[in-house]
């Protein structure tokens, strides 16, 4: 069987399978990557993942974005407690401010 021949067989395949069947679409979305590998002589597991190989690295990749939404939170967390207690710093130094400008026109009274 020749290159030409497997990759039309894919295509009547998926044409075959249509967009509402269980792996049409995907294999649709396959496609053009098969037929690149094909016609470049790359054997199928050259350029596709299993599903279990799609599994861990999504598994990976869910790890990851989780370790950084945990940081993110941590680091915003730090900074709004930082901008937090320098307002209740500004918010005492001017306290007392007011109290001693009270205090003076108390005097002066």
């Amino acid at each position: 069987m020749t290159k030409a021949q497997e990759i039309e067989i894919l295509r009547d395949t998926v044409a075959r399978l249509g967009a509402t069947s269980y792996c049409g679409p995907w294999l649709a979305d396959q496609l053009p990557s098969i037929e690149s590998a094909i016609t470049s002589d790359f054997a199928p597991e050259c350029y596709a993942m299993s599903i279990r190989e799609a599994r861990i690295h999504c598994g990976q990749l869910l790890a990851e974005a989780r370790a950084e939404i945990a940081t993110m939170e941590r680091v915003s967390a730090a900074q709004a407690k930082a901008r937090f207690d320098a307002a209740e710093k500004e918010i005492a130094r001017k306290v007392a401010g007011f109290r001693e400008i009270l205090r003076e026109c108390m005097i002066s009274l």
